[in-house]
């Protein structure tokens, strides 16, 4: 039965465990491998796991975000593993070594298609723990260990290299690995807009009109309300695909955190100001990008083309747009 999405307005408890956010994984000097792109995909990554840390203790309740995040997982895992064997190759690693490489990043990519398939299977026996156990025991022993071992000194000298890798696009990766593996044109989910819903929640009006107003001129089928208290009845008349959530307004975290625990709605925040200011926040609850105002029309449908490829985890997508705080 699908949860009340209206309770989350009269709950009093932390929307995160205490107890589980202890259990995060932190990002130290340790694990770096001396490439800062390459530290980055780690990190995102990290943010993955964490996620799934924090869906433990209510994974079987949590059913929609446990599968978004495995096919995140494999997806950004796809285009990091890419990258990574490109950035070895042009540092000069030895091909053995590549390839070396290249092997056990496809047992990883076998284990969580394994994954994958296991839920699709039966999702109520999905073997969390174990996925668990495997996503931390991989992502930390295999920087630690092959990553560091087969490429950090070759990278920390070939800083040309670097600049090389930074220039990669995720959106152009996924879209050569999907026609790799399908022989399609590799087309995305975020590409044929029109008469997809949307919901808008705003509470500045001039904002919502013109939110409304491009959306609509792409095709979109949009509900609309400036408040979240009014936003469950929205969602369960429309089903929309995407919410822009006002990230000022009042329930927004709690809100976004059940939809995306319950639904498989996919939130942008949106907020008038820097996208990193709230980038923690909204990646610890699962919203899926962030739109900061002002912005152009255009900005608009690149983030709601981007968003519903739904592959490519929150952080990468700003770092990609925005470039890295300054």
């Amino acid at each position: 039965m699908r949860s009340d999405l209206r309770a989350v307005f009269t709950e009093t408890a932390p929307m995160i465990d205490p107890a589980t956010r202890q259990r995060l994984v932190s990002w130290t000097d340790e694990l770096s491998v001396r490439s800062p792109t390459l530290d980055l995909h780690h990190q995102i990554l990290v943010g993955c796991l964490n996620r799934m840390i924090l869906l433990e203790p209510v994974w079987r309740d949590s059913l929609p975000a446990v599968y978004r995040e495995l096919l995140m997982i494999v997806s950004y895992c796809k285009i990091h593993f890419f990258i990574e064997e490109e950035a070895m190759r042009k540092a000069g690693v030895a091909a053995a070594t590549v390839e070396e490489h290249g092997a056990i990043h496809r047992r990883i990519l076998g284990k969580m298609d394994q994954s994958v398939k296991a839920f699709n299977t039966d999702p109520a026996a999905f073997p969390f723990a174990e996925t668990l156990k495997f996503l931390h025991m991989w992502l930390v022993r295999h920087i630690l260990d092959e990553d560091r071992r087969h490429y950090a000194e070759a990278m920390a000298s070939r800083r040309e290299v670097e600049a090389d890798i930074a220039r990669f696009r995720y959106a152009q990766i996924a879209r050569k690995l999907r026609q790799r593996e399908t022989g399609s044109d590799g087309a995305s989910a975020g590409e044929a807009l029109s008469g997809r819903w949307v919901a808008v929640i705003e509470s500045n009006m001039e904002r919502r009109n013109a939110l409304i107003r491009t959306l609509k001129d792409q095709g979109m089928q949009v509900a609309q309300t400036n408040r979240v208290l009014d936003a469950p009845a929205l969602i369960e008349a429309h089903a929309p695909e995407l919410v822009f959530l006002d990230w000022s307004a009042e329930y927004a975290g709690r809100f976004a955190r059940e939809l995306y625990r319950t639904r498989s709605t996919l939130v942008i925040a949106t907020l008038f100001g820097d996208p990193f200011e709230i980038v923690e926040e909204c990646d610890t609850l699962g919203v899926a990008n962030i739109l900061g105002y002002p912005c152009s029309a255009q900005d608009l449908v690149t983030v709601t083309r981007e968003t519903l490829d739904a592959l490519v985890p929150l952080r990468a997508l700003l770092l990609e747009r925005l470039g890295a705080p300054a």
